[in-house]
């Protein structure tokens, strides 16, 4: 449902006043700015989003592009161990997803530090991004050739997972072309591991363990000397 908004309580407001069509009483109604996504302009924005014509959500992007990030892969068959429910990992023990049980699959570019997330994003948004409403989430908008490529890298692009991580962290990535150079640069840097030395390792020990010291020597060896000291396994 939809709702025209009527105002909002105060600057930086945390209720809305909306128009609810055949109330009892009064059709007009205060709302806590927590509820749903704040996708029409009231008098007063929460945040620094502003709407497009459209009525989509616009995030204020300004500041320069992040160089401090973090790369999050996942080897995806290891992922659906222990969360065999989602629908990627049904696809992926059903044979859909032979992909990703042969290179590592994608699950973010975090720009750091730590806590550096949710540039920009109305706290409305912020409140909706858990798991369950990611497909509530305001798309990312990326072309037709990324999209298609983010859905064969990132398998948990079925559970809307671009959505929550463009939300959380792609909108600090600040990078002039978005959403869409955001993930394009994901694309391209996971691409240099899966074709690098790190990808062989893990490629052809399929079935066979491999140790955190040999996937930091890979990384040695494909980025250069130091390259395994700042990997991260989990």
């Amino acid at each position: 449902m939809a709702y025209q908004m009527l105002g909002i309580n105060k600057e930086g407001g945390d209720y809305f006043q909306v128009h609810v069509d055949d109330a009892p009483v009064t059709d007009s109604r205060w709302v806590s700015s927590s509820c749903g996504i704040h996708v029409v302009e009231a008098d007063t924005l929460t945040s620094g989003a502003e709407d497009d014509a459209n009525g989509d959500v616009v995030i204020d992007q300004t500041g320069a592009e992040s160089t401090d990030n973090l790369l999050t892969l996942s080897w995806q068959p290891a992922f659906c161990e222990t969360r065999p429910g989602k629908k990627e990992c049904r696809d992926l023990n059903d044979g859909h997803l032979p992909h990703t049980t042969r290179q590592l699959s994608i699950h973010g570019l975090w720009p750091q530090p730590k806590g550096n997330d949710y540039c920009g994003v109305p706290t409305a948004i912020r409140n909706l991004d858990n798991p369950d409403n990611w497909h509530r989430l305001p798309a990312p908008q990326i072309d037709t050739e990324t999209a298609d490529a983010l859905e064969a890298a990132m398998p948990g692009f079925a559970s809307f997972l671009h959505h929550h991580e463009w939300i959380k962290h792609g909108t600090c990535y600040f990078g002039e072309g978005g959403a869409d150079e955001y993930y394009d640069d994901t694309l391209y840097l996971t691409a240099l591991i899966n074709d690098s030395a790190v990808g062989d390792l893990f490629f052809n020990n399929v079935g066979k363990e491999i140790t955190g010291a040999e996937i930091r020597a890979a990384f040695d060896s494909s980025f250069g000397s130091g390259s395994g000291e700042r990997v991260l396994i989990k």
